[in-house]
């Protein structure tokens, strides 16, 4: 099989592989969405309070929102810039080395009112901030 691959010109290399998974799930130079800073607060109701600093292509914003969490926060806020309403339904996230000072990636999935869903990826040395971008990527 994979003399076949070879034969027609179809072998993918490592680094077009990351390439193509760097495009599809957000990983690129300049997101849609790109986290430059965030404040988290916890509410006396038991709430999170998240504002963050937002780079959308012709500037930055400001998001706010509140929820029982960050990502949920996150989504409050980001649901007032997206057209179509969606959900979190999937949250993945590990370690990308063994040292205390490795960078982590977090997978979110999205799943919009209309059935559609997008994955999105975040990569940083905080968790808390791969998390976000990797929300924002899904919605980017």
């Amino acid at each position: 099989m994979q003399q076949e691959a070879d034969s027609q010109g179809k072998e993918m290399t490592q680094n077009a592989l990351w390439q193509l998974f760097r495009e599809r799930y957000g990983l690129v130079p300049a997101p849609r969405f790109a986290l430059h800073t965030y404040r988290s607060e916890s509410q006396q109701d038991g709430q999170l309070r998240l504002t963050a600093t937002v780079a959308t292509g012709g500037g930055t914003r400001q998001l706010e929102g509140q929820g029982n969490g960050l990502l949920s926060a996150a989504a409050h806020g980001m649901s007032r810039w997206v057209e179509t309403p969606f959900v979190i339904k999937d949250y993945h996230e590990h370690s990308l080395g063994e040292r205390s000072d490795s960078r982590s990636v977090t997978y979110i999935r999205c799943v919009f009112q209309n059935g559609s869903s997008r994955w999105g990826v975040g990569i940083d040395s905080d968790v808390a901030r791969a998390s976000l971008q990797a929300l924002f990527n899904a919605l980017g």
